[in-house]
């Protein structure tokens, strides 16, 4: 979908902060691995095409989502998403849901995939 519409691509993942803070090297671990796994998503020929940036943020997921969208300007925001608790159409509709707060409160468009 990025290539069809020659767009810059920014893949986005927010780690929980950590309850206790982390030794130096074990933060760096943590942010490398996401990085890798990150990177790893994109198949190696969107390189001809574009350069994904990879960007790890700590925090609440819905209000990362919602101030790396607004940062950059984003004009879709695509997001994976899962079943709440086997309850279907429950991950976009229950107010407590990270899905939900980023559809409610984005100043873009939205899509949601089920993975």
């Amino acid at each position: 979908m990025a290539q069809e519409n020659d767009a810059r691509l920014v893949l986005l993942h927010v780690l929980k902060e950590p309850e206790v803070a982390p030794t130096d090297r074990a933060a760096e671990d943590a942010m490398s691995s996401v990085m890798f796994q990150l990177h790893e998503i994109v198949p190696a020929t969107a390189e001809l095409w574009c350069r994904p940036e990879a960007v790890v943020q700590y925090g609440h997921p819905a209000d990362q989502i919602l101030k790396v969208a607004k940062d950059r300007e984003a004009d879709l925001i695509v997001l994976g998403i899962r079943d709440a608790r086997g309850f279907i159409g429950a991950a976009t509709h229950l107010e407590r849901t990270t899905a939900h707060k980023v559809v409610v409160h984005a100043a873009c468009p939205v899509l949601t995939v089920r993975g």
